[in-house]
């Protein structure tokens, strides 16, 4: 009786001290979902950081749960805004708070608890009104918005982009690439006019589904801020078209580069429409009917596909698991690093010899390897000898491993930015393509790079594996990398300057060409009611 009441006291003691772990006045809350009024993004989104009494910096999760936040607000109805809140734990004593406003709010209200007590400066209140994604309500220009925002003054790839083009008539521009590019069934583009902030294009070429990745992320751009008028080329397929070796070179935007093409680049399509649509229209309405544990995109690289070509078959389909972003791909996957497989993990499609040449390694050294390829399209033909392809994983499974591939498709694989966002190390392949991010990545500091032909391959993992304290660091940087680069905030920011630099250097007056089609942007929703921007008080809202 004596021993089971001291085993009571025991446990409450244990209790206690794992709850005194954490010490809300000392934790850390920051970011800029704290301050929602000064920009609009899709989804706003902060960070807390668990400290101890000591003012230690914990470094291990302290429950998925631990930290609850309420985000509360009104409209002018009296009734409360809508708004959805996630907390997503990163494993490492750190958690990213996000939430998307669906409604304009006033007296906003963010209440961050830890044990239902307030944690560091909580409650947060807002006196100024919150805007939804939805709204119309430019900050004023893009100038004023790169401001408020807090983006660079330049972007390193961007200058290095635009370098070759100086001062450009767009006329000869637009007749240069007609020329050069207009071949309906083998490529596709659509020149782009911004004009008094309404979006007009023209597309070419039989396969232009692709526009509607510009068309959202212009008009997204435009709701919060007054474009500059402007025009550009924009490439819809897989692969680069400015050849170096082809001169005079014109300027062409693309969402991939490589080392022979002058191509300005973007960030991939992927990874702007992920930011746009986090936690928006598609995940919440099959949220009620489904529950969230049990989403995807069409677009996302769950189902690992690595080009518009595959992604285009992709578009009306909805898949399984979590939805998958740059927020998400932080969490959703508990299996600390101690207990991860040493072993090199991949799956993907058949679209690059390398690949099929991976398979082949991974026989030879099936102690090191855990790769299989899940669809056959460029080699159907060697499906018997590469095969037989495996069923998906989800993208979240990957890092039960710890080693993750990062292996070119078609062009670069644009899995990379998640890849490193993830709780695994990145092993890449040497490639002369890249995304507008990869530049600013350092070898054996946020990835183990490796050889293209893989001939290094299996002595880099065997390394792996003999130094797991410097991988497990590697690992980390490359974490790291995508909180400082990757996050929705950069993806406006790297779009913003580039057409601000790039807007500087057109001599001609913009005009809307005959044929252009208008993008007209849609209305707030209506079941949310009127967005009421005060900044366009005493005129029609458009």
């Amino acid at each position: 009786m004596i021993l089971n009441h001291l085993k009571i006291i025991l446990l409450s003691c244990l209790i206690v001290v794992k709850c005194l772990d954490v010490d809300p006045a000392k934790t850390k809350v920051f970011g800029l979902g704290l301050h929602p009024e000064k920009a609009v993004y899709p989804v706003r989104y902060f960070f807390i950081e668990a400290y101890d009494s000591a003012g230690i910096r914990l470094n291990h999760s302290v429950g998925e749960k631990a930290f609850s936040v309420q985000v509360e607000g009104d409209v002018d109805s009296g009734t409360y805004c809508r708004v959805w809140v996630q907390v997503l734990d990163r494993y490492d004593g750190s958690y990213i708070v996000r939430y998307r406003t669906y409604q304009t709010c006033h007296n906003m209200r963010i209440n961050v608890l830890y044990l239902s007590q307030h944690v560091s400066d909580s409650p947060y209140k807002i006196s100024e009104p919150v805007y939804p994604e939805s709204c119309y309500c430019p900050e004023g220009t893009l100038e004023e918005w790169l401001t408020v925002a807090g983006c660079p003054a330049s972007v390193p790839q961007v200058e290095e982009d635009l370098a070759p083009f100086p001062a450009v008539h767009f006329s000869e521009v637009l007749r240069e690439a007609k020329d050069r590019y207009y071949r309906p069934a083998a490529r596709s583009f659509c020149h782009y006019v911004v004009k008094t902030n309404e979006i007009y294009r023209h597309c070419y070429g039989q396969h232009v589904d692709f526009k509607m990745f510009m068309d959202n992320m212009l008009l997204s751009m435009a709701r919060k801020m007054v474009l500059p008028d402007t025009e550009f080329i924009i490439n819809l397929g897989d692969w680069p078209l400015v050849e170096k070796k082809q001169l005079p070179p014109i300027p062409v935007f693309s969402w991939c580069g490589s080392d022979d093409t002058a191509d300005i680049v973007l960030p991939t399509y992927d990874i702007t429409e992920t930011t746009l649509e986090m936690m928006g229209r598609h995940d919440h309405n099959t949220c009620h009917l489904f529950g969230c544990s049990e989403l995807v995109t069409p677009l996302s690289p769950l189902v690992l596909w690595d080009s518009p070509i595959e992604a285009a078959g992709l578009l009306a389909r909805w898949g399984e698991r979590v939805t998958l972003d740059m927020l998400s791909v932080q969490s959703n996957n508990a299996v600390p690093w101690s207990k991860k497989k040493p072993i090199a993990f991949w799956r993907g499609r058949d679209s690059r010899q390398e690949r099929l040449d991976l398979i082949s390694l991974a026989r030879d050294h099936p102690d090191l390897f855990n790769v299989s390829l899940t669809n056959f399209f460029f080699f159907r033909d060697q499906e018997e000898q590469y095969g037989p392809k495996q069923k998906h994983v989800s993208f979240f499974e990957f890092f039960n491993y710890k080693y993750q591939i990062n292996i070119d498709g078609t062009v670069a694989a644009y899995r990379l930015g998640y890849l490193l966002g993830g709780t695994g190390v990145v092993l890449k392949q040497d490639s002369s393509y890249y995304e507008h991010f990869y530049k600013q990545l350092k070898p054996n500091v946020h990835y183990l790079p490796f050889k293209r032909d893989l001939s290094d391959l299996v002595q880099k993992i065997e390394w792996a594996r003999a130094n797991d304290d410097a991988v497990l660091a590697m690992s980390k940087a490359g974490r790291q990398f995508v909180l400082e680069n990757l996050m929705p905030k950069d993806i406006f920011c790297y779009h913003a300057v580039l057409l601000q630099k790039w807007s500087q250097r057109l001599t001609e007056k913009v005009v809307i060409r005959p044929g252009m089609d208008h993008v007209a942007r849609e209305d707030n929703e209506k079941r949310f009611g009127s967005c009421q921007c005060h900044r366009l008080l005493g005129h029609d809202e458009l």
